[in-house]
């Protein structure tokens, strides 16, 4: 909203010139009153300028709000009409006569003044028409603020009446709580005065500082580092908010309870804000950033111009440095916003240093509680440098921060440099400070509150020694939370918190182990896990020998698979238990594909033996599949896995429980659907410019696990799912892997998707010239191509899933696929004869089997589906196999 004193002030010397310019022309024509009826008209048209410039002069000083495009109005009318004042002004010195300093009395004055009339008459006339015109273009300013005026004045009656409604209503339901919180703090015991001591600080005293603006406009007094505990108070509070696009303004309302030294004090309060549209030209201006390939040049230009840009709206009243939208966003949230998200460095920050230089609350919050800062703070690069910058401006760090941080570090660094920069609870100070008694004290408050005690072990999660007093204390939280802050101290790689968390009950399940970043922390988490199972061990050497039997425990070897069911068996017997053994390996060990192969063998040795025990879907280890790597890492991760699962008993034959469909077909498809993900990238969007050295990396790691490969598409073991893709009982080969390839991304070979088309092709290319090819093997590919770009339907595998990132291989319907294959007979007669005649051209040509399906097979195929009739699109084998597919 434009500020009506800015408005005010710029017009008002030019108005105050037109109202003392009419005054003159009414005082100069009563002198000929009666002389001649024109000067009449004159004096009316005068006065009544008069009385409309001191109108608008009036409403603009005493209007609360001014719409913007009604203040830019009246301020271009007023401009318009600057030189025509002027002009009347000088009229009126020119027609006025000399001082009374000539000796002539009034009489004869007035008497001289009659008789010059004649003279002056023709410009005091023209005097008319400018008068004229002036009064009717300031005449519709006048009237558009009158009617923003009463309209403002309704709408503010309106509303205060609404809000007055609402505060009543709100403090009504305040007024029961707000009577126990005072019983139960006068019924508190003063804690007993300790002596402690107190590390000394080089900060000065500040005490007697003024209040700092906080918040929706919140007044707060920041602690004195050197005498905090002389201005201790504790302080609850509850607010509403209001929000209205139509009224133009967003009202908060809040009450606050604290307890002070000599009492108690309530303080009612109500915040007023003007709210913006998020199209505004002010928050349109923040949004537009320079383009990603812009050079350092170009990015500080552009913020050149965005300060400059923002500063005309500043002065013109189309924007103000205290505009916000509905939803709470200031000016600095969009700016920090874009500056984190495009992380364009100093040209971008020195805009976040003029917003707040001009006006913008730095410490403003909006509707969902975050300040500018917080995307600082959640920010993973330079979180320590972007905090200090937003410090230096005059932010403040609250309780939200400290548990969203990335690095404890570097608040703790704040804490013991920069105190004044806090505004914590009276929990997180003991936190920070390492103050056991403080934490102690805190924990009989919350004892009885389970969101409040987890909030202590949140607040704790970097301080291994405060999550030991708040256990032994007999905070007790459950261990579904113990687990959530176990997996939050391993992101961050805090040792010394994860050690904590798992001597207090957190369970280090196999997921987690993945996910250590360092050597340390995988230690915690494999110790933790084998030294549970072997206490869960020990307590079910305590059941029946035929329990223990049926239990699978003669073998001596930790609990995997069976775990949950021997804590159903112990509970059900009434021995004792911890209650975490509940969240103790809830599916197999081996079963987490992101385990490497060195971790696997570090938990075989310590005594999990399941290998080949299926998960609560009938998924064996080997049949799991890696749903979220996208690199060369997770492929080379998989490919090891397999023969470390083979060697170790693993089974490739094994029979998945939920679909029928073996561990070696099903790691081929996971080969296949990895390798496919690395070759398109990041939700199939790979850079056009590393083609080569994404094939000559994929080339590399299949002639080292060619091997391997041989073993999963040996000639030695059969199709069981038959289709007309393979000859009736044929070999479960290559073709399988092309087959389930072609299958799952059908959808994504489309004419716009050329990066898709390109990897399919550069998978085939790897495979066909880094495997060792057998010539029962190439007839299969041979029948498999033609067999997909005739169009005929596979009924050896069904893929499913949600998205290409979790997909599924499913057995075809029997009962469907006859019905497919009796409907395709007469296409599959023509498939057999020119199968037959391709695989004899290959046999007679006598070259690698790529180099044919490139140079010839493409070829055939094309010619004869258009002999046939039928189309030849860009998702058909023989436009994705050619060599221009590789070439663009």
């Amino acid at each position: 909203m434009a500020d009506p004193f800015s408005i005010a002030a710029s017009v008002a010397g030019i108005l105050s010139l037109g109202i003392e310019s009419c005054k003159l022309i009414v005082k100069y024509c009563d002198d000929f009153h009666g002389a001649d009826d024109q000067i009449e008209s004159i004096a009316l048209k005068a006065g009544g300028l008069s009385s409309t410039l001191q109108q608008i002069n009036t409403l603009l000083k005493e209007t609360d709000g001014v719409h913007p495009k009604i203040a830019s109005d009246i301020r271009e009318k007023v401009l318009q009409n600057e030189t025509w004042i002027t002009k009347i002004n000088k009229r009126v010195a020119n027609l006025s006569m000399a001082s009374s300093s000539n000796g002539l009395s009034d009489k004869l004055r007035a008497t001289a003044k009659k008789a010059a009339f004649p003279l002056k008459k023709n410009s005091l006339i023209d005097t008319v028409e400018i008068l004229q015109g002036l009064q009717m273009n300031l005449h519709t300013a006048l009237l558009t603020l009158q009617i923003q005026h009463v309209s403002a004045l309704s709408k503010q009656t309106e509303l205060i009446e609404r809000v007055e409604s609402l505060v009543l209503v709100r403090t009504g339901q305040l007024g029961m709580d707000m009577g126990r919180m005072e019983l139960a703090i006068r019924n508190t015991p003063e804690p007993q005065q300790q002596q402690v001591s107190r590390q000394s600080y080089s900060m000065p005293c500040v005490c007697s500082n003024n209040m700092t603006r906080f918040g929706h406009g919140m007044e707060i007094r920041r602690k004195c580092p050197r005498h905090k505990h002389f201005t201790h108070t504790k302080t609850q509070s509850k607010s509403f908010t209001f929000t209205s696009s139509w009224f133009g303004l967003s009202i908060e309302a809040a009450i606050s309870i604290s307890k002070r030294a000599n009492g108690l004090s309530i303080s009612p309060t109500l915040h007023f804000h003007a709210i913006v549209p998020d199209d505004s030209p002010a928050f349109e201006l923040m949004r537009n950033w320079p383009e990603w390939a812009a050079t350092a040049e170009e990015i500080a230009s552009h913020f050149n111009m965005v300060v400059q840009e923002l500063q005309q709206l500043f002065d013109q009243g189309r924007a103000t440095p205290f505009d916000r939208t509905a939803d709470g966003e200031t000016l600095l949230h969009t700016a920090s916003f874009e500056y984190f998200g495009y992380n364009t460095g100093a040209p971008a920050w020195n805009l976040i240093k003029y917003l707040v230089e001009a006006g913008c609350p730095i410490n403003e919050e909006n509707t969902w509680g975050h300040l500018a800062m917080d995307v600082a703070i959640s920010n993973g690069d330079d979180t320590g440098k972007h905090v200090l910058r937003f410090l230096e401006l005059g932010a403040v760090l609250t309780g939200t921060h400290l548990q969203f941080s990335k690095s404890i570090r570097m608040v703790e660094h704040l804490w013991s440099h920069n105190r004044e920069a806090f505004y914590v609870s009276d929990a997180a100070e003991a936190v920070l400070s390492h103050s056991k008694n403080q934490l102690k004290h805190h924990l009989e408050l919350a004892r009885d509150d389970q969101q409040k005690l987890s909030k202590l072990y949140e607040l704790c999660s970097y301080w291994a020694d405060g999550i030991r007093i708040l256990h032994e204390a007999g905070g007790e939280i459950p261990t579904s939370k113990k687990n959530y802050l176990l997996q939050t101290a391993i992101w961050r790689d805090s040792i010394e918190s994860a050690q904590a968390f798992v001597d207090i009950g957190a369970v280090a399940e196999s997921y987690l182990i993945p996910m250590s970043k360092s050597k340390p922390m995988e230690d915690i988490l494999i110790q933790d896990l084998v030294s549970k199972g072997k206490h869960l061990l020990m307590l079910a050497k305590s059941l029946p020998p035929h329990v223990q039997l049926k239990l699978e425990l003669q073998n001596g070897h930790l609990p995997d698979r069976k775990a949950q069911c021997i804590v159903l068996e112990l509970e059900s017997r009434g021995i004792p238990i911890d209650p975490w053994f509940r969240y103790y390996n809830t599916h197999p060990v081996f079963c987490e594909f992101e385990l490497r192969p060195d971790q696997m063998e570090r938990l075989y040795q310590a005594g999990f033996r399941d290998v080949d025990a299926p998960d609560s879907h009938g998924y064996t280890p080997l049949m799991q599949a890696n749903t979220h790597g996208f690199s060369l890492y997770s492929i080379q991760n998989a490919l090891e896995r397999i023969p470390w699962l083979v060697n170790k008993g693993a089974s490739l034959d094994a029979v998945c429980q939920s679909n029928g469909i073996s561990a070696r077909s099903l790691v081929i498809f996971n080969i296949v659907t990895a390798t496919m993900r690395f070759l398109t990238g990041y939700y199939g969007n790979s850079p056009a410019d590393n083609w080569d050295t994404r094939l000559a990396e994929l080339c590399s790691l299949l002639t080292m696990k060619s091997f391997l490969f041989q073993q999963l598409l040996g000639s030695k073991s059969t199709n069981e799912a038959q289709c007309f893709c393979s000859v009736p009982n044929g070999s479960l080969s290559m073709f399988l892997c092309f087959a389930t390839n072609i299958a799952l991304y059908v959808m994504f070979r489309t004419e716009t998707n050329t990066t898709v088309r390109k990897s399919l092709s550069t998978l085939y290319e790897a495979f066909l010239t880094k495997l060792q090819i057998e010539p029962r093997t190439s007839y299969d590919i041979i029948r498999l191509l033609t067999f997909t770009d005739l169009g005929l339907t596979h009924t050896c595998w069904h893929i499913g899933g949600k998205d290409w990132r979790t997909t599924t291989l499913d057995p075809f319907d029997e009962k469907e696929a006859t019905e497919i294959r009796d409907e395709e007979r007469y296409t599959i007669e023509e498939l057999e004869d020119l199968v037959v005649e391709l695989q004899r051209e290959y046999n007679a040509l006598e070259i690698p089997l790529w180099e044919y399906i490139q140079k010839h097979w493409c070829d055939r195929m094309s010619d004869y589906l258009e002999k046939h009739g039928d189309s030849i699109t860009d998702d058909s084998m023989c436009s994705i196999l050619r060599p221009s597919v590789l070439e663009t």
